[in-house]
C-alpha cells in the first residue's frame, strides 16, 4: 500500500508553500533493470522524463492535481524493489495513489513477464546475444491511454523518447502544463480540455498533418467531454474501437486506424527507419533492411515481435556490436537520430 510519509526538503511549491509526500515500494516482474530501462525511457527531452544517478523523475497528472514521481531501485535484475516517492501541493486520496501506482506500472510496465520472449530469443542467435546483453529491459509505456494514444498519432514509437523539438517534445512545450520546483520546471503532459481547443495550425507546428491535427482534436474533444474513457481500456486499438462507435462518420477516423497497432509487444513497424537501420546493423551486414526482409523476420519472434524491436533498436543506438559488445561509439550517440 501506498502510505503518507514526512517530507524532506521542499521540492515542489505552491502559493503556501506546501508539500505532501507519498511513498511506496513496488515489486517489479523479474527479470527488470530499472536502471538500463529508466535511461533509455529518459534518454529525450530532461524536461519531460529524467535519469540521474540511478534516479528517475518525471511529471504526471493524477486526479486533477500535478505531482512529481521520484523513482529509485534496489535489490537485483531478478529481484528488484522500485522505490516511488510521489510529491505535490495537494493531499492525494487514497484513490488517487492507487492510480499512482497504476501510472507507474504502465511507464516501466512493471507487470510485463519477458520470460516467454526470452526463451524465443533462444533460437536466434543474434537476438538471444542482444537479449542477453539487455538483460531486464522493458519497454518505456505511456503515463496514460490518451497519451499513449497522442504518441502514436505523432509517430512515436516504442522506442522513440520525446527528444528534444520532436513532435512530442513540442507538443509538450506548447500545451503541457509546468510543474515547479527548486530544480526547475517539470513539463505535464497536455490534458484532453487543453489539445481539444488547440488551434489546428499550431498542431501542424508542432509535426502533425493536417489530417492527423484534426484526429487528435476530435479524440481530445471526446475524452474531454467523458463520451470516450481510455483509461479503462488497455491497448490504442481498443481506444480506436472506442473512438469509432462514438463518432462513425467522422473523416478523420483513416488516422486512427493508421495507428492501431502502435506500441503493441506483438507488432512491428517494417516502415520505421530507425528499425530498418537496427536490423540491416545485424542481420544485414549493416545495410539498411527493406519492409518485407524485417516482416519475414518478425514471423519467427511471433507475439514478441514488438519486443525484439525494441531490444535491436535499443541496442543499435546504445552502440552494441553483434557479439554483444560496444563498439568505438559513444553508448547512446545515436538516440539523437
Amino acid at each position: 500500500m501506498i502510505e503518507e510519509a514526512q517530507s524532506g526538503s521542499a521540492s515542489v511549491r505552491d502559493l503556501h508553500g506546501q508539500e505532501h509526500v507519498a511513498a511506496a515500494v513496488l515489486l517489479p516482474v523479474p527479470p527488470f533493470d530499472f536502471a538500463l530501462s529508466a535511461r533509455i525511457a529518459a534518454a529525450g527531452d530532461p524536461r519531460i522524463r529524467r535519469f540521474e544517478d540511478g534516479r528517475c523523475w518525471q511529471a504526471v497528472r493524477i486526479g486533477g492535481h500535478a505531482a512529481l514521481l521520484m523513482l529509485h531501485a534496489d535489490g537485483t535484475v531478478e529481484s528488484p524493489h522500485l522505490y516511488v516517492e510521489l510529491r505535490s501541493a495537494t493531499r492525494l486520496s487514497i484513490a488517487e495513489l492507487g492510480q499512482a501506482r497504476e501510472i507507474v506500472t504502465r511507464l516501466f510496465r512493471l507487470d510485463l513477464d519477458v520470460g516467454p520472449f526470452l526463451g524465443t530469443a533462444l533460437a536466434d542467435p543474434v537476438m538471444a546475444t542482444l537479449a542477453h546483453r539487455l538483460h531486464g529491459l522493458h519497454p518505456p509505456g505511456a503515463a496514460s491511454m490518451f497519451e499513449a494514444l497522442v504518441a502514436a498519432l505523432l509517430d512515436q514509437q516504442l522506442w522513440t523518447p520525446a527528444s528534444p523539438g520532436g513532435a512530442v517534445s513540442r507538443l509538450v512545450h506548447v500545451y503541457g502544463d509546468r510543474l515547479e520546483l527548486v530544480d526547475g520546471a517539470h513539463l505535464l503532459f497536455p490534458s484532453a480540455g487543453t489539445l481539444a481547443i488547440a488551434r489546428e495550425e499550431e498542431l501542424r507546428r508542432c509535426g502533425l498533418t493536417r489530417s492527423r491535427a484534426r484526429a487528435l482534436r476530435g479524440v481530445a474533444r471526446l475524452v474531454a467531454e467523458g463520451v470516450v474513457e481510455p483509461e479503462g481500456l488497455e491497448t490504442i486499438g481498443e481506444c480506436v474501437d472506442a473512438v469509432r462507435r462514438a463518432t462513425p462518420g467522422a473523416p478523420w477516423l483513416a488516422e486512427l486506424e493508421a495507428v492501431r497497432d502502435a506500441r503493441r509487444l506483438d507488432a512491428i513497424p517494417v516502415h520505421d527507419v530507425a528499425l530498418q537501420r537496427a536490423v540491416g546493423r545485424f542481420y544485414f551486414g549493416g545495410h539498411p533492411a527493406a519492409p518485407e526482409q524485417i516482416a519475414r523476420m518478425a514471423a519467427r519472434w511471433g507475439r514478441w515481435a514488438g519486443l525484439a524491436a525494441h531490444h535491436l533498436v535499443v541496442a543499435w543506438r546504445e552502440g552494441v556490436d553483434a557479439a554483444g559488445r560496444f563498439d568505438l561509439r559513444r553508448p547512446g550517440a545515436a538516440w539523437s537520430r
